[in-house]
């Protein structure tokens, strides 16, 4: 899916601009109820600035990569809520992997998971947002 055509090349000052400005130019694809997700560490403030703009609700769904054991940065997989674990069989497969690594990440990421799955089930949102904007 293309984004809209009113953001190409745009710049904005922030997250919450970014938000605005695409809940501003998704407003004419509106479905008849939409649901706005966000994705924690900046996706969750665009988000919950589109879920204002379209006037829908906001869902949060917390997830975190695995990181390659010879490289955290590099992307194996990630770990969801509830400790649904997708790891992409071609990187383990191209650099000889074993899932054990991954589970054994995953075990570790996991309470980071379910810190983070914590702050985001309070009921004042914008209190959360304030903590990891």
């Amino acid at each position: 899916m293309r984004p809209p055509s009113a953001l190409h090349g745009a710049r904005f000052r922030d997250r919450h601009d970014a938000g605005r400005k695409l809940g501003d130019a998704l407003a004419d694809l509106r479905p008849e109820q939409p649901i706005v997700v966000g994705l924690p560490r900046g996706g969750v403030v665009v988000a919950y600035e589109v879920a204002r703009s379209l006037d829908a609700p906001l869902d949060v769904v917390v997830v975190r990569k695995l990181g390659a054991p010879f490289q955290p940065e590099y992307a194996v997989g990630a770990i969801a809520e509830g400790g649904v674990v997708l790891v992409d069989d071609g990187v383990v497969d191209a650099y000889g992997l074993t899932y054990e690594p991954s589970l054994y990440v995953a075990d570790a990421t996991g309470t980071v998971v379910d810190r983070l799955d914590y702050i985001f089930d309070a009921t004042d949102l914008d209190a959360s947002l304030s903590k990891v904007a």
